[in-house]
């Protein structure tokens, strides 16, 4: 669900508060803009979202291209106010600085439609949906379950090619030294749960952003007051 729009307004928010701007445009101009800007060749971007959806950003420079600092929330406010907040929370000072925003590109996932949690680690569509793996084994001293997952976007970059070496990985990783040669005897023996859920990673480049952003000022819809908004208005902690 998480689309280009969201990923030109987590910039604009970003450039606002790098540069010291006290204003800067609002989620609903970006949406309008950005589908004038691309003929409407888009698909139009929802500004609501199911509730209970997680939200998460990350920056990515070429200059420095194995830093990631990802953030993110679950959707329990409206979307401008999730995504200025989450967009402002992952900046990361080693990439993003004013010397390196040629090189900078914000990424981020919406993930929605969470299942119900099932016993059965098959229980999910490869290639469509990510995971998030459970089980009954103490992380901490106070005998919390433990959890791991992947998003469909990581399950592709990290190369797995079926369900059962995905569930393989993340119960080895929970359980780390107390893992056995058979992941199957594990996930019975820890009371395994799965829930899946769906979305997909986009992103946007600082030049693609700027050449949008030169573009959408000379408009008529950017030069009327109520198009902008207060910076840091909405941001919540």
């Amino acid at each position: 669900m998480a689309m280009k729009t969201y990923c030109a307004y987590a910039l604009e928010c970003f450039m606002a508060y790098l540069t010291g701007n006290a204003t800067q445009l609002s989620l609903a101009s970006v949406s309008q803009l950005w589908d004038k800007y691309n003929d409407y060749m888009y698909l139009t971007s929802p500004l609501e979202v199911p509730t209970g959806a997680m939200l998460f950003i990350w920056y990515v420079n070429s200059t420095n291209p194995h830093i990631r600092d990802v953030k993110a929330t679950i959707q329990t406010t409206v979307l401008d106010c999730a995504i200025k907040t989450v967009a402002l929370r992952s900046i990361n000072p080693y990439i993003c600085t004013l010397d390196q925003l040629q090189g900078l590109e914000v990424k981020m996932m919406l993930l929605h439609n969470f299942t119900r949690a099932s016993r059965n680690p098959m229980a999910w569509e490869f290639g469509l949906q990510g995971i998030r793996v459970t089980l009954d084994f103490p992380s901490t001293q106070r005998g919390w379950k433990t959890y791991k997952g992947y998003s469909p976007y990581e399950i592709r970059e990290l190369g797995f090619v079926d369900k059962p070496s995905v569930v393989a990985t993340l119960v080895r990783c929970l359980l780390g030294s107390a893992a056995s040669l058979n992941w199957v005897e594990d996930w019975e023996r820890y009371k395994g749960e799965i829930v899946a859920f769906e979305g997909e990673a986009v992103g946007m480049s600082y030049c693609n952003w700027v050449a949008w952003k030169e573009w959408a000022v000379m408009q008529p819809e950017a030069r009327r007051h109520e198009a902008y908004e207060n910076a840091r208005e909405g941001i919540f902690y």
